[in-house]
């Protein structure tokens, strides 16, 4: 079977079945598209490997501008939904205190790298997944 038409054939599975679950339950929200689309990227390729683009033509440390705008408009939805929630951000930073210090870590750790703005994209990337996360 063709890769393209595999892809096809999955993409209409989930959505069928997503939308079977959306009718049964009809408490859920449409924000959990945000990162059920997120964890299907994560989970395979990158998104302009699904249309054969690559990237921009800068190896790796360019990137995809493809990637770039999927990724940021996630993120930029994910943030809309958690605006519009109330959080109690005091207990969310108190509960999770040592992963703060890790993202910290990770980000000093950008200093010493040998691909500087590269890991200031990926970190980014990385800091991006919060609010997709808390937006379920």
């Amino acid at each position: 079977m063709p890769p393209t038409l595999a892809l096809i054939i999955c993409v209409i599975l989930v959505t069928v079945l997503l939308s079977v679950e959306r009718k049964r339950n009809q408490t859920a929200s449409f924000a959990l598209w945000v990162p059920t689309i997120w964890m299907l990227i994560c989970a395979s390729r990158p998104v302009a490997s699904w249309f054969e683009l690559g990237s921009s033509g800068g190896g790796f440390e360019a990137g995809s501008s493809l990637d770039r705008l999927v990724l940021s408009v996630l993120i930029g939805l994910a943030l809309l939904v958690i605006s519009k929630r109330k959080v109690d951000w005091k207990l969310i930073l108190k509960d999770n205190s040592w992963l703060i210090i890790l993202y910290f870590y990770l980000g000093f750790s950008i200093l010493w790298s040998d691909y500087t703005f590269v890991s200031l994209k990926r970190w980014i990337r990385l800091l991006g997944a919060i609010p997709v996360g808390g937006s379920e």
